[in-house]
């Protein structure tokens, strides 16, 4: 596993020396990607709970009294 700690310290090193265009193209081509898809699995986990838990988490409903018009706010 040590050749993994040499990749990343080589890789590492090699964008702090790189002109600043060169570190946002890898970090828009990188970066970014992996957020996204970091992004869907949260999304993802977030509704199989919400699923698991069936109808214990809910929004409250229109009926409910829950109403975004203003003369219910007065």
């Amino acid at each position: 596993m040590d050749w993994l700690g040499d990749i990343g310290s080589t890789l590492s090193q090699a964008l702090v020396q790189a002109p600043i265009w060169v570190q946002m193209l890898v970090l828009l081509v990188v970066v970014v990607p992996i957020m996204v898809v970091a992004a869907w699995v949260v999304m993802w986990v977030v509704d199989r709970v919400a699923g698991f838990l069936g109808g214990k988490v809910h929004p409250k409903k229109a009926s409910e009294g829950s109403s975004t018009k203003v003369e219910n706010h007065v």
